[in-house]
Order: structure tokens, then sequence, then C-alpha cells
């Protein structure tokens, strides 16, 4: 298992903070051809529903990956974070697949995506 240096992930603080992120802890890994970052996000209220998006540069600064959080809970089977999700303290993972993609990954971009139709 390979970690990625923690300099190479990049976050949208201002994003973060419209949507009333605290703060977002974020590790990357890299296992057999497979992207793993796994965190927490920190918040008292989650001001809108957001899902979390990455994004892989290769070295060239092109976009080589794109993928969002996975799903969430036993009986709740979604992306989607909210207040009627959340407890202060949201775990989250997104992982990829593909090592073609994975093997290219030099720069990392997590950030929240607001989702307006979720309730």
């Amino acid at each position: 298992m390979f970690k990625y240096n923690s300099a190479i992930i990049e976050r949208d603080l201002a994003a973060e903070k419209q949507l009333g992120i605290q703060n977002l802890q974020v590790n990357a890994y890299e296992e057999e051809g497979m992207l793993d970052l796994v965190g927490q996000i920190e918040a008292t209220a989650i001001k809108h529903p957001f899902i979390l998006r990455v994004e892989g540069y290769d070295k060239q600064n092109k976009l080589v990956l794109t993928e969002t959080n996975d799903g969430y809970g036993n009986e709740v089977v979604t992306n989607i974070i909210s207040n009627q999700t959340f407890f202060n303290g949201y775990p989250f993972e997104i992982s990829a697949w593909n090592l073609d993609e994975v093997i290219q990954v030099s720069r990392l971009k997590v950030f929240p995506v607001e989702v307006s139709h979720a309730k």
C-alpha cells in the first residue's frame, strides 16, 4: 500500500466554507491500481446537501480521473451528504478502480459539489 503525500491533495476551502464544512480530513492511498481516499468532514451544520468529488491530474496537468464519494449507510444507500445523514463528523470514502487512470495521477483535487435536488 502506498500513501500519497498530503501535499498533492488540493481542496477548495471557499466551497467548503460555503457549504458549512469546518474541516475536511482526507488521506489518499493506492494499492494494486486502486485509488482510495478516506476521511472525515467536520461541521456543526451542513448548509446545503452536497457530494464530494475528486479529480486526478497527471504530470502534464491533464484530467485523468473523476469520481464521487461512495454511498453511505446500511439502509440509506446515498452518497449525498446532508444534515439528515450527518453527525458532526461524517466519514467518507472515494474509490477509483481503473488501473490506467490511477497510475497516472500526480495531483488530486477534492471538493464539495452542491446537490440542489436533494432533501
